[in-house]
């Protein structure tokens, strides 16, 4: 429930197509970042992320996923529309080719 009026807070002020890739940017995010705690746990997994490395610690994890959640909060509130709906264009659809891929191989979501 906070999250969810903590996603409406931070949208207010922006157009409906602007919320839903906003929105979408968010939930591919946080999907990423479930994944990512998955493979830091798992043995037969490994993280490909260069800036995490294989075997992130959770605090790393937390911290780098706090990180982009803000780039894309500042993304979205600070420039343009246009470029925005760019930005999170692209982002959804890169972070979607890793999350189901990783999905597809067995690394699932757990809260």
């Amino acid at each position: 429930m906070r999250f969810t009026v903590l996603i409406l807070c931070l949208m207010s002020g922006v157009s409906n197509a602007s919320s839903y890739l906003f929105a979408s940017s968010l939930a591919i995010n946080t999907a990423d970042w479930l994944q990512t705690r998955e493979i830091s746990k798992s043995d037969i997994f490994y993280e490909t992320n260069p800036i995490l490395g294989k075997k992130p610690n959770s605090k790393n994890i937390n911290l780098y996923f706090l990180s982009t959640t803000v780039l894309i909060i500042a993304v979205n509130k600070l420039l343009p529309r246009k470029i925005s709906r760019v930005i999170n264009v692209g982002y959804i659809f890169l972070e979607s080719v890793y999350v189901f891929g990783n999905y597809s191989i067995g690394i699932k979501f757990r809260i």
